[in-house]
């Protein structure tokens, strides 16, 4: 099964190979983990994490 999922990449100019990359942080997200997941607030997410938007009572 395929999900949704999107790649994105910040740099400091528009050359895709040849920039330097910026770093990014998010909000607030819900990191999954096996069976169960955390609440994560202003932090990166590192390569290969599944992000997911938590509910407004999370």
């Amino acid at each position: 099964m395929t999900h949704v999922h999107l790649h994105y990449q910040l740099q400091v100019g528009p050359t895709f190979l040849s920039e330097e990359g910026l770093p990014c942080s998010f909000a607030r997200y819900r990191l999954p983990s096996g069976s169960t997941s955390k609440i994560v607030t202003n932090a990166p997410a590192d390569t290969g994490d599944i992000l997911e938007h938590p509910a407004d009572d999370e």
